[in-house]
């Protein structure tokens, strides 16, 4: 009977990682996508008049989803990095910058 032999190099380590800059603006851009939901939801519940305090939010939390967009494209950027959070990042975030700006369109346009 023959033995096999051993293979020592089987596995292979990389010098990748996590971006830090992904991971933050992946958060931000959870963050803003959940003040979407809820802003809509509270805004569908008082028949359009929320008041001026949650457009004021949904301003922000545009600015704030552009904020996460521009780092997660920064994030891709890098090298030597998982690639995967900043890309769902990246859709994600042009997603929810989609929705905030059609939504901000129809409040003045309409």
């Amino acid at each position: 009977m023959t033995r096999r032999k051993k293979h020592r190099d089987r596995a292979k380590f990389s010098g990748r990682k996590q971006s830090l800059r992904g991971l933050i603006g992946f958060a931000i851009i959870i963050i803003a996508l959940v003040a979407l939901f809820t802003s809509v939801n509270f805004a569908f519940i008082k028949g359009g008049k929320a008041g001026i305090i949650l457009g004021d939010t949904g301003v922000f939390c545009m600015f704030l989803t552009l904020l996460g967009w521009i780092i997660e494209i920064m994030a891709l950027t890098e090298e030597d990095i998982y690639k995967m959070i900043p890309a769902i990042g990246t859709i994600l975030g042009s997603l929810t910058l989609l929705s905030w700006i059609g939504i901000y369109c129809i409040g003045v346009f309409l």
